[in-house]
């Protein structure tokens, strides 16, 4: 790592600064490049990209973790993005003289038939616009800073204008006239009476990293900040129709929000009629357009996907997110260290064991605690029967979508041994609250020892009979072998991590490449497979479940007796800075972004989910196969919503 930060203040002379923490501050104008410089030099993985409104401070920050598969190194690249003076949102007003020919000559081809302002989505008066500026009277243009540019005015025109043009047009006369009537404000003018709004805009990464893209949406969502070429910036979390960015310091959380999920859906429709025509227009058929979800059974909670076929063949697909709205990161702002511990488990429901260790890690980091050995086993053990019962659910669910339904009781019989267990550990089934800032809530008692004891036992037992139940199934082959197929060089470059990257032939996994805990005290395999189908994903698991067997073993035996709790002061307060914890957990890299200002509440708390970094190749995977595969395709990937939609 030292060698390269040396190498990029070489090439970046007096761009950059380098933190104590090896932490890289740049000019924003200089990501794009810096970005590529460490793409080309092997940082291949784009794991995250967050912001964080330090608005107080004058400034806002992005932040981008980039990781090097074959250096094993991780990089923190952050670029600070003054707020100057903010923006400020009124009206301002136009007219006629303030216009040039050019668009003067595009107005008047208007014959006012109101067919724009009807179709729009955003409820944008159109028609008073433009027959106002026709009449020399003074026109406030503000209502277009809500146009998504989803082209519904322009298609309709009966006249074919150019109308996204105009607005273009018009929104710059703003911008000058704006410039000048900034000059002669007075300078005591009452700013608090005025809704400020931030220019906070950054360049894209999206043409170097396919993990950019969803990345970049959701910090310009909730964060505020703009990627400037980004071929689709719209939020996706939240509505299109939500107003402001909630994970600004200055967002009103008693402010009430009319959302309006019509304009929702047009806008999202619109967005693939501009695919449907030019597709159309080189297949010579008509494409249809589906919406499968956001209550279909087999996308495992509330996802909605948008899809164009030609016939049974899916042509584009355009995955709709956010029908949660759980708002974690913001709650987490809100409560101490502590009192956010039980909502981890919420979030993705189904590894509740590995949603506590991520958070807790960063501030065990920042607060530099030492866990006690027994507690490490522990939480080792907790960690790897979560594994296997993730696992197992993903395993009997999969198999009941394409129409197997005898897996699901076998797997639900081990399901409850293992939840036996945790119920002796934290007296929990599904929400644990089990490990805990220096250690873990609860000792293993000798009744539950014993249940462990027979659970390994049995399990390899257990397993063979759900290879004979489906590994040589042959409608399961039929249906998963060549399908949904992922390279390893695509699979990194969209940010996979878990079984679908070594499934890919990528031999990654966080316990071995960055050991945490005890991990590199115990003898285990990565398995990988090199076919990168839905069959090599299934596989992988099903043998992720033999090494989690043999982890147990191992911590089974040489479990020493001792201390479960560190001593921890009764409030948290770590020391100022940052830190990011990462995990292998059953779907891949789990990661806690948390800073804190030492005070008993973290600063800002992000969540990098699995699920929703994996969830984006789904329309790579699926486009080009049948509607039938979506099915086996998106159930190989493993999502949990709660952990999508935080």
């Amino acid at each position: 790592m030292i060698e390269m930060i040396e190498e990029i203040k070489t090439r970046f002379k007096g761009d950059i600064e380098v933190a104590n923490n090896n932490d890289i501050y740049i000019e924003k104008n200089k990501i794009y490049d810096l970005c590529k410089f460490l793409k080309d030099s092997g940082y291949e993985h784009l794991s995250l990209i967050t912001g964080t409104d330090y608005s107080g401070q004058g400034y806002f920050e992005v932040a981008y973790h980039i990781y090097s598969y074959s250096k094993k190194e991780q990089l923190v690249v952050k670029s600070k993005i003054p707020t100057g003076e903010a923006a400020v949102k009124e009206d301002i007003k136009i007219s006629e003289s303030d216009l040039s020919p050019k668009i003067k000559e595009l107005i008047d081809l208007c014959a006012g038939c109101t067919i724009c302002t009807k179709k729009c989505p955003q409820e944008i008066d159109v028609k008073l616009i433009i027959f106002d500026l026709k009449q020399g009277k003074e026109v406030d243009i503000t209502p277009l800073e809500n146009c998504v540019e989803c082209a519904v005015c322009q298609d309709k025109c009966p006249k074919k204008l150019e109308l996204l043009k105009i607005f273009k047009i018009l929104k710059s006369v703003k911008l000058r006239i704006k410039k000048l009537k900034e000059k002669e404000q007075e300078k005591n003018k009452p700013k608090k009476e005025l809704v400020i709004e931030y220019d906070l805009s950054v360049p894209s990464i999206t043409s170097l990293y396919n993990a950019a893209d969803w990345h970049e949406r959701e910090t310009y969502d909730l964060v505020g900040i703009k990627f400037e070429g980004h071929p689709n910036l719209r939020r996706i979390l939240l509505s299109d129709t939500f107003k402001g960015h909630p994970l600004q310091k200055s967002f009103d959380l008693t402010k009430k929000q009319e959302i309006d999920m019509n304009k929702e859906y047009d806008i999202d429709r619109h967005y693939l009629d501009k695919y449907k025509k030019e597709i159309e227009s080189k297949i010579e058929t008509k494409l249809l357009h589906i919406n499968m979800g956001p209550q279909h059974p087999s996308t495992h909670g509330v996802l909605r996907l948008r899809l164009l076929v030609d016939g049974e063949t899916v042509v584009k697909m355009y995955p709709v997110l956010g029908h949660l709205h759980r708002g974690m990161e913001k709650i987490g702002e809100n409560l101490r260290y502590i009192q956010f511990i039980p909502y981890t488990d919420r979030l993705d429901y189904i590894t509740g064991m590995f949603n506590n260790l991520a958070y807790v890690k960063p501030i065990e980091d920042l607060m530099v605690l030492e866990v006690p050995e027994r507690a490490e086993y522990l939480r080792i053990i907790a960690m790897e029967l979560n594994r296997i019962t993730s696992h197992l659910i993903w395993f009997c669910t999969w198999a009941m979508d394409m129409g197997a339904l005898t897996p699901y009781f076998y797997a639900f019989r081990e399901r409850e041994r293992i939840f036996q267990i945790f119920e002796g550990l934290c007296g929990a089934r599904m929400t644990y609250n089990y490990i805990r800032p220096g250690g873990v809530s609860g000792d293993m008692n000798e009744k539950t020892e014993e249940k462990f004891r027979d659970f390994i036992e049995h399990f390899p037992e257990n397993l063979n009979d759900y290879h004979t139940l489906l590994t040589e199934n042959e409608i399961i082959k039929a249906r998963t072998g060549g399908v949904g197929k992922l390279k390893a060089e695509d699979a990194i470059n969209y940010g996979i991590t878990g079984p679908m990257l070594r499934a890919s032939g990528v031999e990654y996994d966080i316990r071995k490449a960055h050991p945490y805990s005890l991990y590199d005290d115990f003898k285990f395999k990565i398995p990988t497979r090199e076919e990168g189908d839905t069959y090599a994903r299934y596989m992988v698991r099903m043998d992720e479940m033999k090494q989690s067997h043999r982890i147990l073993e191992q911590a089974l035996d040489k479990i020493p007796e001792g201390k479960i709790m560190a001593k921890v002061p009764k409030l948290l307060t770590p020391p100022a800075g940052d830190a990011y914890g990462k995990i292998e957990t059953s779907k891949g890299e789990l990661g806690f972004y948390v800073v804190s200002d030492g005070t008993p509440k973290p600063y800002r708390l992000r969540i990098r989910s699995p699920s929703f970094c994996n969830l984006s190749i789904l329309p790579f995977l699926c486009e080009g196969e049948k509607i039938a595969d979506i099915v086996a395709i998106s159930g190989s990937i493993d999502i949990t919503l709660g952990c999508i939609d935080r």
